[in-house]
């Protein structure tokens, strides 16, 4: 199989790859989180870009009504949670991101674990449960 680089399978594979406990339904860069029992209020989780084009630097968590629209808003960034690399290029500090055209997969810094952003993330998400 050929990897086209802006697909929209590698986007929600990449969304997908982080180590998320709470079942997440992904579509593209974008996912959403149905609190148990709550017909009306939705978790939205989308991948965040920065100022440059197709760069990726964490992730939007809304929280949502579906009759009044959003409730709460915060963002996350992988650097204000991520900090153990597992790649071994120590010339490279300009933290953790994906970048589109680069194949959806983490730019040169790899986390050795998303699961400290994940547990930051779901931890957000519970207080609204």
């Amino acid at each position: 199989m050929t990897k086209c680089k802006n697909s929209s399978g590698l986007k929600t594979t990449f969304c997908k790859s982080l180590d998320w406990k709470i079942p997440i339904h992904w579509f593209d860069l974008t996912g959403i989180f149905e609190f148990p029992g709550d017909e009306v209020r939705r978790a939205v989780i989308t991948l965040r870009p920065t100022t440059t084009h197709d760069h990726f630097d964490g992730f939007e968590v809304q929280i949502v009504n579906k009759h009044e629209g959003m409730v709460a808003l915060k963002c996350f960034s992988f650097n204000d949670y991520l900090s153990e690399r597992s790649d071994a290029r120590d010339d490279y500090r300009d933290g953790f991101g994906v970048i589109a055209y680069c194949g959806w997969e983490w730019y040169i810094a790899i986390p050795k674990t998303t699961r400290p952003f994940c547990e930051a993330v779901e931890a957000y998400i519970a207080l609204w449960m």
